[in-house]
């Protein structure tokens, strides 16, 4: 078990410290997980898409930021499927419903935390072509 292999004394100082930082490491990620488990969303949030979940992860980490003693974190979600060749319009509607839908449901917990007033949300995108083509226009 872990605890039979940080609690070897192995003669040499490196090991020793390794051990013990390893130790720490595995009871601290399970008190984190311990925190995490026990946060409670307070409103009834929705994970029906792929950036719905990644913002409903971090609203349970701001729920549980007491817990994990964090006064101030940064969070990255992403979300993919920009690059349209074909049917431009209904993707992009798409990608526009979803992304309304998972804020609107990150907001409304963010509010029912009273924390909204203190989050900052900031988009980024990127557009890079290759410099040699693909074949495909791309």
């Amino acid at each position: 078990t872990i605890g039979n292999i940080t609690a070897q004394q192995h003669g040499n100082v490196y090991s020793d410290a390794y051990a013990r930082a390893f130790l720490e490491a595995i009871q601290s990620t399970e008190a984190q997980g311990r925190v995490f488990e026990e946060a409670e969303l307070l409103t009834n949030y929705q994970t029906n898409t792929g950036l719905s979940r990644q913002l409903y992860q971090v609203a349970k980490l701001i729920r549980a930021r007491d817990g994990r003693a964090a006064e101030r974190d940064f969070f990255f979600v992403s979300i993919g499927g920009w690059d349209m060749h074909s049917m431009l319009a209904n993707g992009l509607n798409n990608r526009f419903a979803e992304i309304d839908g998972a804020l609107r449901g990150f907001v409304a917990e963010m509010e029912a935390q009273q924390i909204w007033d203190s989050v900052v949300l900031a988009t980024e995108s990127e557009f890079a072509r290759t410099l040699d083509s693909n074949g495909g226009g791309r």
